[in-house]
């Protein structure tokens, strides 16, 4: 009983009960509903976004319940959570491709990481809790609905992507990090670092960046880079088939349209070998008739026709 009431500690006891459990979560769903049938995914869309919005309730619930010396200004739901929670309610309503490469590229990595490296301000609570249940199972949530989101759409991504989706999430942080700065000048709340972009240990990597370089929301860069890293890792498979589609659609076309030498120099620049095999091809017109006439002496003298095939064209004499 003592340890359920101890607080909860990154990387400790219950973290890796939670960790299970989110991981659980995202493994079942995406196996069970990545094939779901079209007219199905709306009603699973809108069940998600509301689970979603109910758990980033419960976790200010929670923090109003658990957390000692709970102040509003500086507990405010502006935190990642209540971001991405708006851009998956934009997701289900507007379907705009913007939005579903931000789910999968910016959204599911992020969430994933937030699993990881749970922010420290729940370290002030008990190990059970409101607050912390609702914050992994939010983020797994995130991280289910971004992969299967891809799923369902299934929208081609490639690399110019990522520097759209990046350059959003970090206008999204730039105007969260001047409000921590206004409302820290204006006294309001004097430790406000909302979406850890004051640095100051917000949770294990941030607080080591934060070591390193000084600077509010600078220090946050590296950590940007890193995802940006992620991203491309992300797009690798995609990018991949887009190039793949891409000389399949090429040959098809020089193939239907009969043009040999370009078939030619096209396997010379992207195949190993110099095999210069048509795989389809027009059938070429016979330039000429050739004859053979065989007889044998049988009776009296059976004439017999022997067939001759001649640039794809069986000929008989």
């Amino acid at each position: 009983m003592g340890r359920l009431c101890a607080n909860f500690k990154v990387f400790g006891g219950a973290y890796f009960i939670y960790l299970l459990v989110a991981i659980a979560i995202i493994v079942a769903f995406v196996l069970l509903l990545r094939k779901l049938e079209e007219d199905k995914r709306k009603l699973f869309e809108i069940i998600f976004v509301s689970i979603v919005w109910l758990f980033v309730i419960l976790e200010f619930v929670g923090k109003i319940i658990s957390m000692p010396d709970f102040k509003l200004s500086e507990n405010l739901p502006l935190n990642i959570i209540d971001i991405f929670a708006v851009v998956m309610l934009l997701v289900v309503l507007r379907h705009r491709p913007v939005w579903t490469r931000f789910a999968y590229l910016i959204i599911a990595p992020v969430s994933a990481y937030s699993l990881i490296f749970i922010p420290k301000m729940y370290e002030t609570m008990p190990a059970v809790s409101l607050s912390i249940l609702s914050f992994v199972m939010a983020n797994a949530i995130f991280v289910t609905y971004g992969i299967l989101n891809l799923f369902w759409t299934e929208a081609y991504l490639e690399k110019k992507d990522i520097a759209s989706v990046t350059t959003n999430l970090v206008i999204m942080l730039a105007f969260v990090h001047i409000f921590n700065v206004i409302v820290r000048f204006a006294g309001f709340a004097v430790h406000a670092n909302y979406c850890g972009t004051m640095g100051e240990g917000f949770d294990t990597i941030i607080g080591l960046f934060s070591s390193l370089i000084s600077w509010p929301f600078v220090n946050m860069l590296p950590l940007i880079a890193i995802l940006v890293g992620v991203e491309f890792l992300l797009v690798l498979p995609f990018d991949m088939l887009n190039v793949r589609r891409q000389k399949q659609e090429k040959l098809d076309e020089m193939v239907a349209l009969g043009n040999m030498k370009a078939q030619q120099e096209y396997r010379k620049a992207h195949t190993r070998t110099s095999s210069q095999i048509l795989l389809h091809g027009e059938k070429a017109k016979p330039s000429n008739e050739k004859n053979v006439h065989n007889s044998s002496p049988k009776d009296d003298f059976v004439k017999m026709n022997k067939e001759v095939k001649v640039n794809n064209q069986i000929k008989k004499d």
